[in-house]
């Protein structure tokens, strides 16, 4: 990958990375719903303004079922999953299950995409960062393995949607400005979230609480608004597979903050977790240089 799409990359995993940790805070206060309900509201005013800004036109017409479904199954269903499973699982083990998303892209750009084709450098790469992530959280996944519970279904289920939904919108979304594209699923993600909300919570109340304002502005803003922007950049350059791998950021991203804000006790594993993850990340995106 250029340098350029190397910043992206990293930025995006930092972003996505820290959603865990907001999520975990706004959740505490609100329901999933109405935590999802609230995050993609601000994630579409921040993109009307970029689209203002930047006069950026939108095929919302002859692309609405593209945004449809990508409203659905990159936003709506797997934010639900994840939200409702942060209730009954630690956010490390939902770091952990987070990572499998490159798995299933892997799957579905290899019968679906001629342009993403399977190598077993990409698998062994895919592998290796996986087994990075399960290093990482060691201790965590331990003990959420002897009390499996379907939160950590959901988790696996949001992480299949997102690796087809990468597939799909790299097939189907080409050409298209990154604001657009966001725009455009984020319509539809306030179309399908704000009747479950209100019909699953008829008396809405809103949050009373600073922080909790705060992580759903970030998670809004910063989390679904930007990153997908940046998201989808990198989609069209370097493909699905590839940029699923930022997957494999956020256990690493999680640890960290765990050490700032939570004061975790330091592991060894996390240091061999976070070399492990760095080594599968550079054998998927390694190329040959080219002879001149």
């Amino acid at each position: 990958m250029s340098r350029k799409n190397w910043l992206k990359f990293i930025t995006l995993g930092l972003i996505w990375g820290s959603s865990f940790l907001w999520i975990k805070i706004a959740v505490t206060e609100v329901s999933p719903f109405t935590l999802v309900a609230l995050r993609v509201s601000f994630a579409l005013t921040t993109l009307i303004v970029i689209l203002a800004l930047g006069r950026i036109k939108v095929p919302l017409r002859s692309k609405w079922w593209v945004f449809l479904f990508l409203g659905a199954f990159n936003i709506s269903v797997p934010f639900m999953l994840i939200s409702w499973a942060e209730q009954y699982i630690p956010s490390a083990i939902a770091a952990i299950l987070n990572g499998t998303p490159p798995l299933f892209t892997i799957i579905f750009a290899t019968i679906f995409l001629s342009d993403d084709h399977f190598t077993w450098r990409k698998l062994a790469g895919l592998v290796i960062g996986f087994g990075g992530v399960l290093i990482l959280m060691a201790d965590n996944l331990g003990n959420g393995i002897a009390s499996f519970t379907l939160g950590m279904a959901a988790m696996l289920v949001a992480a299949m949607f997102y690796g087809g939904s990468a597939v799909f919108a790299r097939t189907f979304t080409k050409g298209m400005e990154p604001a657009a594209q966001a725009f455009g699923q984020q319509v539809f993600a306030n179309l399908i979230m704000w009747p479950i909300a209100l019909f699953v919570q008829p008396q809405f109340v809103l949050p009373k609480l600073p922080i909790t304002w705060l992580a759903l502005a970030i998670l809004g803003i910063l989390c679904t608004g930007l990153a997908t922007m940046i998201y989808y950049s990198l989609l069209h350059s370097v493909g699905p597979t590839k940029t699923m791998m930022t997957s494999y950021i956020y256990p690493v991203v999680g640890a960290i903050l765990g050490l700032i804000f939570l004061r975790e006790p330091f592991h060894w594993t996390m240091l061999l977790g976070t070399v492990v993850i760095i080594s599968g990340v550079i054998i998927v995106n390694w190329q040959k240089p080219v002879k001149s």
